[in-house]
């Protein structure tokens, strides 16, 4: 492994930021082009066991989301990301999401080098596609500063996350980004027959980059992009249902309930604009009504996790810990990788001051994000 990985991998164990120097202007200037928000770079990469791998493949079909994570063999964060992939992909391949696995193993990757990484493959398989990337120029485009480092493009490839080494939080963010994409392009699907138009694309881009304005704390410019895509597509509701975030964001929460409740009148049967309003509603000590509103969602879809799990932290917050466990229960057993769940079985089990069951859901709910976690250890 070159000193360059090494120094890279030592530095983000230990949560400091490395900037990566590259060898001159040209690469320098690639490298910006790995931020957030910014087009993801081309490559053409061949497999440890041969064959090649384009990104974008624009003959492959329909692509929602391509996940890119750079990797090594000698990293033990990556072997955990690629696990925890590996745990997303059934789910994720039936969704229009694909996953690339960039191996990065040195710097010149040589004959052992290549050995250590068909190994490992042959002890590991994995289901998609990995590619080598001998002399490092895919990582130096995409400005990786640590490994592993994980990156959400979008089908217009932007990249819409970047995770760089492997925190807890930051995985569970990496796969609610991609599922919450999927689902939102899917129901304003239903809710809009025009969903493939120009309007419709334009209004789905400029409410994602209207989030990143908001996560970067630019809050005018956000608000400026939603109005953009609201006029671009009213019916594409999600718009404004990230609008009344900004609101709420922005000290303005009777502004936000007026909106979400606007937004429910005219798709009173849409899960996702029902689940905004009642999770607005648990946020501000409005239990009860959240109550009200999820059991509409589930009357709609009871099979639905995330209604599911929100009507259990309805009931926590109305002191009926109790009667949330059935509907916890029932969303991990439709999904066993159901981390707020997990989560929530967790804390309503240690409200009931079930400690040992508490401590057992917590444990797994964490092996979710990061199989070797153990409590025991920690």
């Amino acid at each position: 492994m070159s000193s360059f990985l090494r120094r890279a991998a030592s530095l983000c164990a230990v949560g400091l930021v490395l900037a990566v120097a590259t060898p001159d202007a040209a690469a320098q200037e690639d490298s910006q082009r790995g931020a957030l928000g910014t087009q993801a770079p081309e490559f053409v990469l061949e497999g440890p066991f041969g064959g090649s791998q384009r990104f974008p493949d624009r003959t492959s079909g329909k692509i929602d989301f391509t996940v890119v994570v750079f990797w090594a063999t000698w990293s033990k964060a990556s072997v955990s990301e690629l696990k925890r992939l590996l745990q997303l992909w059934p789910k994720w391949s039936n969704n229009r999401v694909q996953v690339i696995a960039v191996n990065v193993e040195d710097s010149d990757i040589d004959a052992a080098d290549l050995k250590k990484v068909r190994d490992w493959l042959e002890a590991s398989p994995l289901p998609f596609p990995v590619v080598l990337d001998r002399g490092l120029k895919a990582f130096h485009r995409y400005g990786v500063i640590a490994v592993p480092t994980t990156l959400v493009v979008d089908a217009n490839g932007l990249i819409v996350f970047r995770l760089p080494g492997y925190p807890v939080a930051g995985s569970d963010e990496l796969e609610r980004i991609v599922e919450h994409g999927v689902i939102e392009t899917e129901q304003a699907a239903r809710s809009n027959p025009a969903a493939a138009s120009p309007g419709y694309r334009r209004a789905v881009r400029q409410t994602r980059l209207a989030r990143l304005l908001m996560e970067q704390g630019e809050m005018a410019m956000a608000q400026y992009t939603l109005d953009k895509a609201i006029a671009e597509d009213p019916a594409f509701f999600h718009s404004r249902i990230v609008l009344a975030e900004l609101y709420e964001n922005t000290d303005k929460a009777q502004a936000a309930e007026d909106l979400l409740h606007q937004i429910v009148g005219e798709f009173p049967a849409e899960p996702a604009a029902l689940l905004a309003l009642a999770g607005f509603q648990l946020r501000h000590d409005q239990a009860a009504d959240a109550v009200l509103v999820v059991q509409s969602v589930l009357d709609l879809e009871p099979e639905l996790g995330a209604a599911l799990t929100m009507m259990a932290r309805a009931l926590l917050a109305a002191d009926k810990a109790a009667e949330a466990l059935p509907f916890l229960e029932q969303a991990v057993t439709l999904n066993p990788l159901d981390f707020p769940a997990c989560l929530a079985l967790g804390r309503t089990h240690e409200a009931l001051q079930q400690l040992s069951e508490a401590i057992g859901w917590y444990e797994r709910a964490y092996q979710i994000l990061d199989p070797s976690w153990s409590y025991s250890q920690n």
